[in-house]
């Protein structure tokens, strides 16, 4: 060397007069696995071909710190072109290089958490801090509401495997019962203990935890409450402001992940409970709707047997021998009885007719759906041809726009715009001619559909109710309240959407989208 700047000593520790002493330390000081990295670099500086060089390369200074040098140098040539020597600067990138490594690590993190549960990502994160840090020991605790317990969640990989052998995973422990680290939960901040132990407050480690040299203990405060705590240790130098930043910052990131995780967990858990309770109660609705039907039979067979013993009765009224009171009594006997058939024929029926429905809804749930192309316009001719009937007696008109096709099943696809029409028909305003007009069009890959009528419309108060088991509007119509429910959830089996748009007396507007 004929020259190194001041700056020398600032950066790697050693001063101008050590390098010049010793022109290999430079050499000595880099990371030993980009040693050879460096070497290859020094090798191609004489090259003329290339006129500059540069090269990032970690070192090791004179105090044991980690740091990063940005190494730039550019051959010397004498007047007749003869190679003279090397002109270099080296700069220091350490932050620079560590809020990449911050950057990196949390975009890691994010990613990570998509497809791991909250131990590997916590694990994850105490793996990248300890990098990040320098340090040996990770771990990583949540604070119960309460905040007098901890929930002992981690340890880092080099933790668990090389420096601990306590089993605490997943256990409540007192914050009164640990040690030094939790002085960051009772004053609230980072609190960094370079010289362990040396500390007059500690309570001893447990049989089989890793020896602490120093440490740095965090916690994660949200609102008033502290929500976890994150503790590294044994780094080679002391832990500094920056070990602070560095791991508030990811500690923020790891927290907003684990409780985004873990209610992505409870929701999965809480829909794998709902599906085994939503086929138990098919299954229930499916077994009574069939056992229901047995006492049916039972009501309409002795209804019969009361119509033929009536008939008995009213054969004998001719006799002379009753007088004309016991025949007016008899007569409005009889009168009064096939009132009460009429009735229990109209219930037993009414009943038949739920468990139908009722056994429809719960089959819905049972039957894997097939899809398959649907024609719409050639579906609806046959919806058309099964309600004939009834659009025949309301004298409706119904006019069918061009629709777009769609994917689903043949047969739920049917039903469900039976239910649809069937139900614009039944709720038509008799004071006007009844029309009905079914129109589609494409929204991307989506096919939407729309059934209107000019019927009596819906309250607004009602329109959110419309969809749910056994909701009619008019109590006293036909029907037990089902054929919305089975479109809807025939709607809902296909991962589709069912709204409605009504003005009351006027007619509405039921929207499928598939």
């Amino acid at each position: 060397y004929i020259y190194l700047s001041p700056s020398c000593e600032r950066i790697a520790g050693y001063s101008p007069e050590e390098f010049i002493a010793n022109p290999k330390l430079l050499f000595d000081m880099i990371r030993p696995d980009h040693a050879e990295k460096f070497h290859q670099h020094y090798a191609d500086e004489t090259n003329k071909e290339t006129p500059v060089f540069s090269v990032v390369v970690p070192i090791i200074t004179k105090s044991g710190e980690e740091r990063w040098l940005e190494h730039n140098c550019s051959p010397v040539f004498d007047g007749q072109g003869n190679y003279a020597g090397r002109l270099g600067n080296n700069r220091d990138i350490t932050e620079r290089k560590h809020e990449q490594e911050v950057l990196a690590t949390q975009l890691r993190l994010i990613d990570y958490a998509a497809d791991h549960s909250v131990k590997e990502l916590l694990q994850l994160f105490l793996d990248e801090i300890e990098v990040l840090t320098n340090s040996e020991i990770g771990f990583y605790h949540f604070v119960e509401a309460d905040q007098t317990t901890l929930t002992l969640q981690t340890w880092s990989t080099n933790t668990l495997e090389n420096m601990c052998t306590a089993e605490n995973v997943g256990l409540h422990y007192p914050v009164n019962e640990a040690g030094v680290w939790v002085d960051c939960i009772h004053q609230r901040k980072p609190v960094i203990h370079n010289d362990y132990s040396s500390l007059s407050h500690k309570k001893g480690l447990p049989e089989g935890h890793a020896p602490i040299v120093r440490e740095l203990v965090v916690p994660v405060i949200r609102g008033e409450k502290i929500v976890a705590v994150l503790g590294v240790g044994n780094k080679k130098t002391n832990y500094d402001q920056e070990d602070v930043n560095t791991i508030q910052r990811l500690a923020n990131v790891a927290w907003e992940s684990v409780v985004r995780k873990q209610a992505e967990e409870a929701r999965a858990r809480l829909n794998i409970q709902l599906e085994a309770k939503n086929k138990e109660l098919e299954q229930v609705v499916s077994v009574a709707s069939h056992d229901l039907r047995s006492p049916l039979v039972c009501i309409e067979g002795f209804s019969d047997v009361l119509e033929t013993s009536l008939a008995d009765i009213i054969s004998v009224l001719d006799s002379e021998s009753l007088s004309s009171e016991t025949k007016e009594r008899l007569e409005q006997s009889i009168k009064n009885s096939r009132t009460s058939i009429e009735y229990i024929n109209k219930s037993a029926s009414r009943m038949e007719s739920l468990l139908d429905g009722l056994l429809q809804v719960s089959r819905l749930g049972q039957v894997e759906i097939k899809t398959e192309d649907l024609c719409m316009n050639m579906l609806m001719s046959d919806v058309l041809c099964g309600l004939k009937f009834q659009s025949e007696e309301k004298e409706a008109r119904i006019d069918v726009a061009e629709l777009p096709s769609c994917q689903g099943n043949e047969g739920q696809i049917n039903q469900l715009f039976t239910n649809l029409i069937g139900n614009a028909l039944k709720y038509s305003d008799p004071d006007r001619p009844c029309i009905i007009r079914i129109s589609g069009h494409k929204e991307g890959t989506h096919s939407v559909y729309c059934v209107e009528d000019n019927g009596i419309g819906i309250a607004p108060e009602f329109q959110e109710k419309i969809f749910m088991l056994f909701h009619q509007l008019d109590p006293g119509a036909a029907g037990e309240g089902l054929g919305l429910s089975i479109a809807y959830k025939i709607v809902e089996r296909h991962n589709g959407k069912m709204w409605v748009e009504s003005d009351f007396g006027k007619g509405s507007r039921f929207y499928v989208l598939l």
